[in-house]
């Protein structure tokens, strides 16, 4: 079986040959995009429209089902290039904007999801009906939900379920699932899954060493990284309006508290706030500083979001973009079962060893490019963050960075939250 085969279908139509394909994977983004370009004949007709819906293929494995966006055409004399970009069919829940977004906690995230996308108008079915869409049967209105996380705690009162004029839904539900670190994704038939970071493990390594060997050999082509602190900062301080709950709900240390050692002025907004924590990155300047309100918190719970704001800054300022060969993690073309030689995907944690770059640990794959072009072939764009990017946890990474000593490299915070 041949592998990295990338084939079109649109509106029951297959298309191949293209001049260049290039499909994006991203844990930022719910739903896959595509942009695919062609030289054509000037006397072709064409038939390819906005909004008919396709399926994007590896291998035969649907990896995007949804619709044409944009045609664009540019023609010359004897010819015409066509480029086409498209997304995943739960684009329109991304685009959509509705107004009397309202619920009542407890609430659990699913509850929401489906609300709100019953809102829009998609017909919620069991992710155990499930089909394989094909183009021209592609049910615009169904969608499915499928939870590969487990149980996901409900959302409380005090957990700040707000809706600021203007917020979209997707934009609620990302909130949301940021709280309970939960990733969202499509299936590649169009309908939304439910992970936990990092469920996957990559089969293979990810190396670039100094030197090839008979027996080791660099699958690396070409790689960049990015390390910086301009979203860092010395100091975080959290503050808090709200009481967190019921006093039985305080801890220990915030009931023994007078009103009066509860009122602290917000120095910023001059209003008051009932609790507030601070922390420390000393390996920043102590000339940049970190303030935000937060509605509803306790004490102890404003410090563990101080914690988080400095660690989750830390990781998300670190990424690493390598290029490497075909689609599949092990280019081994007898492995008929793609289980054995599975895609690159998002959401998956691998083992890196760049020593050109002094990088030596686990991390997570963020973003996925799979690229194919007459003049390359099929390549794979990854981009790799800490794996502690996309958690409220916080804990020592279990990423090194090649000698470095682990108490200079290790997050400043070590408690869970």
């Amino acid at each position: 079986m041949a592998i990295n085969q990338i084939t079109v279908e649109i509106e029951s139509q297959t298309y191949t040959g293209w001049e260049s394909v290039e499909i994006n994977d991203d844990m930022e983004q719910l739903g896959n995009t595509f942009t695919l370009t062609s030289n054509i004949p000037a006397d072709i007709n064409l038939v390819v429209q906005p909004g008919q819906s396709l399926v994007v293929k590896i291998d035969n494995q649907p990896l995007l089902s949804g619709y044409v966006d944009t045609v664009d055409i540019s023609e010359s004399s004897d010819s015409s290039q066509m480029t086409i970009t498209g997304r995943d069919k739960i684009s329109d829940f991304i685009d959509s904007r509705v107004s009397n977004k309202t619920f009542t906690p407890p609430i659990g995230f699913e509850e929401i999801l489906k609300k709100l996308l019953k809102k829009i108008g998609y017909e919620v079915i069991s992710s155990n009906s499930l089909a394989n869409p094909l183009p021209g049967n592609l049910a615009p209105n169904k969608i499915a939900i499928v939870n590969n996380y487990g149980a996901i705690a409900d959302f409380q009162t005090n957990e700040g379920i707000s809706f600021p004029p203007g917020e979209s839904d997707y934009d609620l539900v990302r909130r949301l699932a940021d709280k309970r670190a939960i990733v969202l994704g499509t299936d590649g038939i169009g309908n939304i899954t439910i992970d936990k970071i990092g469920a996957k493990y990559a089969t293979t390594t990810l190396q670039r060493l100094q030197e090839d060997s008979a027996d080791i050999t660099n699958n690396i082509i070409t790689a960049s990284v990015k390390n910086s602190i301009a979203d860092r900062f010395y100091e975080y301080t959290i503050a808090s309006k709200g009481t967190g709950g019921t006093t039985s709900s305080l801890t220990a240390s915030d009931q023994g508290k007078t009103d009066a050692q509860k009122v602290i002025l917000d120095n910023i907004k001059n209003d008051l706030v009932s609790y507030s924590a601070t922390v420390y990155d000393e390996s920043i300047r102590k000339t940049r500083k970190f303030y935000a309100v937060v509605p509803s918190l306790t004490n102890s719970q404003c410090k563990d979001r101080a914690k988080w704001e400095l660690n989750i800054r830390k990781a998300k300022n670190f990424n690493y973009v390598c290029k490497v060969a075909g689609f599949r993690q092990n280019l081994i073309t007898q492995f008929s079962n793609n289980d054995l030689n599975p895609l690159w995907e998002i959401n998956t944690k691998v083992y890196l060893v760049d020593e050109r770059y002094n990088l030596d640990g686990e991390y997570l794959i963020r973003a996925v490019k799979y690229k194919q072009s007459i003049s390359e072939g099929a390549t794979c764009e990854l981009t790799l963050i800490d794996e502690d990017s996309y958690t409220y946890s916080i804990f020592k990474p279990l990423i090194k960075r090649g000698k470095k000593s682990k108490s200079s490299d290790s997050l400043l915070f070590t408690d869970p939250v």
